[in-house]
């Protein structure tokens, strides 16, 4: 109990030098900007701060704009797990002050580098600009020597978004965004805000929150900067899962680019980057699906101008396309492929990939074969492993060529056909070895991720 004194008087005083440690001690909000009555996290941090055993900190806050949901500070599991004295934890929400007094006891190890010394729970009140700030912040170490730090404050914007956009009978306007109301869809099931403009985009960012469930495309269309008239341009949204931007299309009519897209919570024009005018594709029946994949990125030409559609596709090709299509990360080696040394380096990672989520295994002679091209049985076998978690309710197709498909890829056959997604030819036959061409295999690719929602 004497040390723990000695340690708290020391946390008091203000006449120690300082170790020579240094630091930040800082304030962290996931989301900076809010809505009126939303609740928040704070998260008091330390960054590359280490041998802390005792601390002192005082924050203020005001409290027209934001008020603690708590009247103490939920103190981070690191140091909850250490034996600790707490000599203060109060929240005074009358005058906007959080203040936290602790030191670990006895031989306890200090906290280490990155540590979440706090966490307070916030609730948004009023519209405005607010800060959180560090008044007062004293790190100690065993010895009671100060631990120097820098300390990094937050702001919060409060908004009020009723009033964000501009709305005149079944239209929302903001800035140079307009967002046609579906006929069904009230006013109030949605608000549309501006988040800003970045180096990334040309175009500002926009936000729609929904405030109810809704099934129903919106019509979105964006005027064109006069800088970027020339480009080719393309409605994106921003998908959370996959941490990118993901195009969605548009139809440039004069000086506005227009599209009907499902309700995401984040759009922008950006510049489609991975456009490109082949000429062999102007009388393909696949050419809107050739276009649309290619300006995803997932598939690429066979050089600038061409894209050879009508070609059958290679199973290497078919590892890129899924690779880039699923964004998958993890990779494995290809230890077992006696063919290894033969497989071209530009699919060598995805085919590694798709080894390691277990989508292809190669043949029973431990080859891969990336130049041999891919039948309708193989794609589809690899298919059912992708949407193994989908399920649909529809009744399978009965193909009239049913008895020529192996019966270790009817259940593929079976899934995909329910889903929708392998239709079969005109005389309602399957043909589990034809191969699949290039322009096949983007149809393919769209129709499985509306499947999985990502377009």
């Amino acid at each position: 109990m004497k040390k723990i004194l000695i340690i708290l008087i020391l946390v008091l005083t203000c006449n120690i030098a300082y170790a020579s440690d240094t630091g930040i001690l800082k304030l962290n909000v996931q989301n900076s900007t809010l809505k009126i009555n939303h609740n928040f996290n704070l998260q008091i941090e330390t960054e590359n701060i280490s041998n802390i055993y005792g601390i002192h900190i005082k924050l203020r806050f005001d409290p027209k704009y934001i008020n603690a949901n708590t009247k103490e500070v939920k103190i981070g599991e690191q140091l909850l797990n250490k034996e600790h004295f707490q000599a203060r934890n109060t929240i005074d929400n009358d005058n906007g002050i959080i203040e936290i007094l602790y030191t670990l006891v006895g031989d306890e190890n200090t906290l280490n580098k990155d540590t979440i010394i706090g966490t307070v729970n916030f609730k948004s009140i009023k519209k405005g600009l607010t800060n959180i700030t560090i008044e007062k912040s004293l790190l100690l170490k065993r010895d009671g020597a100060k631990l120097k730090h820098n300390i990094k404050d937050t702001s919060i914007k409060i908004r009020d978004f009723s009033t964000s956009s501009k709305r005149k009978n079944d239209v929302i306007k903001v800035k140079d965004m307009t967002l046609q109301l579906p006929k069904d869809m009230n006013r109030s099931d949605l608000t549309v805000s501006m988040i800003t403009e970045t180096k990334d985009t040309p175009y500002n960012i926009y936000k729609i929150e929904y405030n109810n469930k809704i099934n129903e495309k919106l019509k979105l269309s964006f005027k064109i900067k006069e800088n970027m008239k020339s480009k080719p341009l393309g409605i994106y949204y921003y998908n959370d899962d996959r941490e990118e931007w993901i195009y969605l299309g548009g139809k440039i009519e004069g000086e506005l680019i227009t599209g009907s897209v499902k309700p995401y919570d984040m759009f922008a024009i950006l510049e489609n980057k991975n456009y490109k005018d082949y000429t062999d594709i102007k009388d393909n029946w696949a050419k809107d699906y050739i276009q649309y994949i290619t300006s995803l990125g997932y598939v690429n030409g066979v050089n600038k101008t061409n894209f050879e559609p009508n070609r059958p596709i290679t199973r290497g090709e078919v590892a890129k396309v899924f690779s880039l299509a699923l964004s998958l990360d993890k990779e494995d080696n290809l230890k077992s492929f006696k063919d290894k040394t033969s497989i071209p380096h530009w699919c060598k990672s995805h085919i590694n990939k798709l080894v390691a989520e277990g989508i292809i295994k190669g043949y029973s002679d431990n080859t891969f074969k990336p130049n041999r091209y891919i039948t309708r049985l193989e794609l589809a076998s690899m298919l059912n492993k992708i949407l193994k978690d989908y399920d649909s309710n529809k009744n399978s197709k009965v193909f009239s060529d049913y008895e020529n498909i192996p019966k270790w890829g009817r259940e593929s056959v079976d899934k995909l056909s329910s889903l929708g997604l392998i239709k079969g030819y005109k005389d309602n036959t399957f043909r589990p070895n034809n191969y699949v061409t290039r322009a096949e295999m983007c149809k393919i690719i769209i129709d499985m991720l509306k499947i999985m929602e990502v377009i």
